[in-house]
């Protein structure tokens, strides 16, 4: 898709008063400054694109609730993700990340979040302020452990962990009485926490392809 043409469809969606726009699988580089017009956008798709990076400009897009920037090749998100308080849906799931920012935490309406198949090593503590987070997806990336202050998450129901570089999980993680699904397939895991039993929501544990000798 042409620069043009996406212009086109911007200033389309601005005349319409849109509130879903979808630029997902065509072949965009980078995303124009003028999609910030957009001011009551709540659904963006920019999944399937060449994306390396995100305007500054894009934490004006005040109420967005979904953004997917699936399949893109971005390294970083912008501090001002942070601004967009009202996401409840963020998925950066294949892209290059090699960080989370701590502006992340600023979205505290997230209810779901996917950062599989990225350049993770390590989750920032911030993330235990996202208070309101059910869905956590960080499979397919690096991660060595977790921070402790993944166990303030208490609302979190799904735990998607697998294919990361993991030895253990934090003695901690029975805090997340309503987990129902924890998935820590393809890791390197020795020992379970010995009081994963009370976990008593759990109804998906998936563990294969560890080092695990025995179960508590």
């Amino acid at each position: 898709m042409t620069n043009e043409r996406v212009m086109q469809l911007i200033r389309e969606a601005y005349e319409k008063n849109l509130t879903t726009l979808d630029l997902s699988e065509n072949q965009l580089t980078q995303l124009p400054s003028e999609i910030t017009e957009l001011k009551n956008l709540t659904t963006l798709n920019l999944s399937g694109n060449q994306l390396t990076q995100l305007p500054s400009e894009i934490g004006e897009l005040k109420s967005l609730t979904s953004f997917d920037l699936s399949v893109n090749q971005l390294t970083q998100l912008p501090p001002e993700i942070g601004e967009l308080k009202n996401l409840t849906i963020l998925n950066v799931y294949r892209n290059q990340l090699i960080q989370l920012l701590p502006e992340i935490t600023e979205l505290k309406n997230l209810t779901t979040l996917d950062l599989s198949l990225n350049k993770l090593t390590q989750l920032p503590p911030e993330i235990g302020e996202l208070n309101n987070l059910k869905t956590l997806y960080s499979s397919s990336n690096q991660l060595t452990q977790l921070p402790l202050e993944i166990t303030k998450l208490k609302n979190l129901t799904e735990l998607y962990l697998s294919s990361n570089l993991m030895i253990r999980l934090p003695l901690e993680i029975t805090e997340l009485k309503n987990l129902t699904t924890l998935n820590v397939y393809r890791n390197q895991l020795i020992q379970l926490p010995s009081k994963i039993t009370e976990l008593k929501n759990l109804k998906k544990l998936d563990l294969s392809r560890n080092q695990l000798a025995q179960l508590p």
